[in-house]
């Protein structure tokens, strides 16, 4: 077995503290500039925009739902959709519009969901329009009245 000696000279034998070099990872500001320009970096391709830089405002989206639709509720519990109610969305002058053509009505919003919400209040009126008055419509209400009863039926709740 061999054995390998190490001659040093006296000044070498003095471990003398250094600073670390500047792209070195020992050096915590390097470091630190490193790790923040990297973070800046995913949040740049994540967000859009810098860290820092605010963006501007934007009004809410009016698309948040998609273009068409089947509605199968309304938000009057004394009624129930048992024909599922086709429903087309549009934009108006930046307001949402949901359009049931079955039944020639619309609803009006900021958003396609405030929109919806209008659309289910005012089938709602129309029905209890029509079936008070069913015995008096014309041709044409008739016929939007025959189309809401296949589609709605009013619940009868007891007290």
């Amino acid at each position: 077995m061999t054995t390998a000696t190490l001659d040093l000279k006296p000044e070498q034998s003095k471990l003398q503290p250094q600073e670390p070099r500047e792209d070195s990872p020992l050096n915590p500001q390097a470091q630190q500039e490193a790790e923040s320009k990297a973070l800046r970096k995913v949040s740049e391709s994540a967000l859009g925009s810098p860290i820092g830089v605010r963006r501007p405002k934007t009004k809410p989206s009016v698309k948040s739902l998609p273009d068409q639709m089947k509605l199968g509720a309304l938000r009057d519990k004394r009624y129930r959709v048992i024909k599922p109610i086709d429903v087309k969305f549009g934009e108006s002058e930046g307001q949402a519009i949901a359009q049931a053509d079955a039944f020639d009505e619309f609803g009006f919003g900021k958003t396609r969901q405030e929109a919806l919400g209008d659309l289910q209040v005012t089938l709602v009126e129309l029905y209890d329009t029509l079936a008070e008055e069913h015995a008096s419509l014309g041709p044409e209400l008739q016929l939007i009245w025959d189309r809401m009863k296949d589609s709605i039926e009013r619940r009868e709740y007891q007290t």
